[in-house]
């Protein structure tokens, strides 16, 4: 009687081991198979910020022009500018800058935040007016991000996950873009030709 009640207790404690260790298969194949979804959580925060900053400065942009009356062509994008008509200083437009994190980038090195104003004669087609000259937009962009982080923009904006490329190489403020579903639209990230991707975010339309 005793010898069953052992090889009982034998069989028992080789069950627990065999569902313990199938737990454990299953916690690190979980684990290993979550690494590809913390990568596009990160992905879009960092994304986020992006967008949040354009929004941030297109507001401070609309509040100098219909409070203050200073036209945009007027406005300083000057990181450290100061002045009421410094987008940046608190007596200005109180936008608070951003520096892009490392990881938004494809790895050839950060970039800062560019702005153009209308005077570059730059303008978005299909946003505002598209006539040379009184058709420019003000904008902000930045280069050489990275690929998981420019298809995340495209995502929380409503565009397609995957990244359009300009075949032409002339990019969406000009004649020759090729991409006409992105027309009209405020803020996407795109490639032209085998460039890095890159970020723009129309600040106000002409």
């Amino acid at each position: 009687m005793k010898h069953n009640t052992d090889s009982g207790n034998v069989l028992f404690l080789i069950l627990i081991a065999v569902v313990l260790f199938a737990a454990l298969s299953y916690a690190v194949t979980q684990s290993s198979r979550g690494g590809g979804s913390v990568d596009r959580e990160t992905n879009k925060l960092i994304a986020q910020k992006f967008i949040n900053f354009g929004n941030s400065v297109r507001v401070g942009v609309q509040r100098m022009q219909l409070i203050e009356g200073i036209d945009v062509q007027d406005i300083n994008f000057g990181e450290n500018a100061t002045g009421s008509n410094a987008i940046f200083a608190a007596e200005g437009g109180g936008v608070a800058w951003i520096d892009p994190p490392p990881e938004a980038y494809d790895g050839g090195g950060p970039y800062v935040w560019s702005f153009s104003k209308p005077s570059n004669n730059w303008g978005a087609w299909g946003v505002g007016t598209d006539t040379s000259g009184s058709g420019a937009e003000a904008f902000i962009w930045i280069m050489n991000l990275d690929e998981d982080v420019c298809k995340s923009i495209n995502e929380l904006m409503g565009h397609p996950y995957e990244i359009p490329v300009d075949s032409n190489g002339s990019g969406p403020l000009s004649s020759g873009y090729t991409m006409s579903a992105y027309e009209g639209e405020w803020a996407w990230c795109y490639q032209e030709g085998s460039q890095a991707p890159e970020f723009i975010f129309i600040l106000d339309d002409n």
